[in-house]
């Protein structure tokens, strides 16, 4: 937190090399994500939000779902929402 209106964050998620199945000599590469976040306290009753994830662009494969399917990560991408309070 900066002040009591502004704060931020970075994250950073850390996966080591993983078999596709048990006894599997198939292996999913290791892998290093760095994210960022920040909000702003616009006011009293509002909040605006930045998420970016996967500050470095790097492509990773964080499952597997068989033998021979593999999910890919998501590319950089960022998300800005803005709350409300009621």
């Amino acid at each position: 937190q900066v002040d009591e209106n502004f704060g931020w964050a970075l994250g950073v998620t850390q996966q080591g090399e993983s078999h596709i199945k048990d006894n599997s000599t198939l292996i999913l590469p290791e892998y290093t994500r760095f994210d960022f976040a920040a909000y702003w306290d616009v006011s009293d009753d509002m909040v605006l939000r930045l998420n970016v994830e996967n500050l470095s662009d790097e492509l990773y494969f964080p499952h597997s779902h068989s033998t021979h399917q593999a999910s890919v990560g998501e590319p950089l991408n960022a998300r800005v929402s803005l709350s409300k309070r009621f």
